[in-house]
């Protein structure tokens, strides 16, 4: 029996043919049809893979006719090696033979693998990079390899699946690594974030974060983020790292300057316990109405530990009006019953200290209005309880 229409070449025992509507299908060498007429374009197979066009959009499928590569794509050759290139908006990438991208779309040039290789060009410049998407000689500037990092973050970020995501470790870390190389900020950044975090694959390692942290410092930080994670990985140490406070400090003192509130908050707990720097609560106080100025309920908490230490600063130097000043700050941030609550105690021992009993009173009444259910608490650690009892002013 002789086919009519548009026949292509006969390749791993299937050839592609039209019928009247010149949609293209597959038969066998027998004239079976295999493949159902229901493509626009059908080119032969290679590696048990066709590229095949539906409407506008290319893809591949298997000698069974199922989708292996969806259409997504402007075209597409071959498959060697498991893999093939393919184009998308302009750009060229690869696919491999279960469908996967193992590269983001950034060339301007492409071929095939061969021998685990392929030669690409980007920018006018030509290289190799294997399967992995690594590249071996392509030398790029550092504002395109910060394009490719980005799309395979992109990537990286929208995986679900655990499983495939470990499998972009490695490309992504050799990217990264060769923009960081070249001094790209985001490239820099990012590897410090992977290290301090134990990300991709790796373990966290504080000292390959400083590392690379430290290297986008000579650039420009726009939110403090990088001078933040420095303050953090010496405040905390370890991960092979020496903790040390007072470089701790000096970092989060920079982040400040671009108003970084997680430097600002480092700063408030620094000065008030005395990290890296002697203990300053009006200089904690400071740092914790800026954070309570941009967000009160979440702030609320260092606010009036903040507070509530300058108040006794003041109460133990005996500048008791500053101490009720003080407290009453704390107070008023309307935080938790029983931060309230202490705050209320603390008041009622300095009104004690200046002779106003009645008012010391009043405080202690308005600690058991707050936190009533917890009131073997208070008798076993409230010094004002204690003072008031021991003067028969209460039960």
């Amino acid at each position: 029996m002789i086919d009519w229409g548009i026949i292509g070449d006969f390749s791993e025992g299937l050839y592609s043919i039209s019928n009247d509507d010149f949609k293209y299908g597959y038969k066998d060498k027998s004239g079976t049809l295999i493949i159902p007429y229901e493509y626009d374009v059908a080119e032969n197979f290679s590696e048990g893979m066709a590229l095949v066009k539906k409407g506008d959009k290319y893809g591949y499928i298997n000698k069974q006719g199922k989708v292996i590569v969806p259409f997504v794509y402007d075209w597409g050759g071959n498959f060697k090696d498991g893999v093939a290139w393919v184009k998308k908006n302009g750009k060229y990438g690869y696919v491999n033979n279960v469908g996967k991208e193992i590269t983001p779309f950034v060339f301007d040039e492409r071929s095939n693998f061969h021998d685990g290789f392929a030669c690409v060009e980007m920018k006018g410049k030509s290289g190799f990079i294997d399967k992995d998407g690594n590249p071996l000689d392509l030398d790029l500037d550092k504002n395109t390899i910060n394009g490719i990092v980005m799309g395979l973050v992109n990537k990286y970020n929208d995986e679900t699946d655990s499983n495939k995501k470990a499998t972009m470790n490695y490309p992504l870390l050799k990217w990264l690594r060769k923009g960081g190389e070249k001094g790209e900020y985001n490239c820099c950044g990012t590897l410090g974030y992977i290290y301090y975090t134990g990300l991709c694959g790796l373990d966290t390692n504080f000292v390959e974060a400083v590392k690379w942290y430290e290297k986008t410092l000579p650039m420009k930080d726009t939110d403090g983020t990088n001078y933040k994670f420095l303050g953090y990985a010496y405040g905390y140490g370890g991960y092979g790292l020496e903790k040390n406070a007072q470089k701790a400090l000096q970092y989060f003192l920079e982040g400040a300057k671009y108003n970084n509130e997680d430097c600002f908050y480092a700063l408030a707990v620094s000065y008030l316990n005395g990290l890296g720097c002697p203990k300053n609560p009006q200089l904690a106080c400071n740092y914790a109405d800026k954070l309570y100025t941009k967000n009160k309920d979440s702030y609320a908490s260092i606010y009036v530990e903040c507070y509530n230490t300058l108040a006794y600063d003041y109460f133990n130097k005996n500048n008791y009006n500053q101490a009720i000043v003080s407290i009453d700050k704390a107070i008023n941030a309307n935080s938790s019953p029983r931060e309230t609550a202490c705050c209320y105690d603390s008041k009622g021992e300095f009104y004690l200290k200046m002779g106003k009993l009645d008012e010391a009173i009043k405080m202690w009444n308005k600690v058991m209005e707050l936190d009533k259910e917890n009131i073997d608490y208070w008798k076993e650690n409230s010094e004002l309880y204690k003072q008031l009892k021991a003067k028969g002013k209460i039960q």
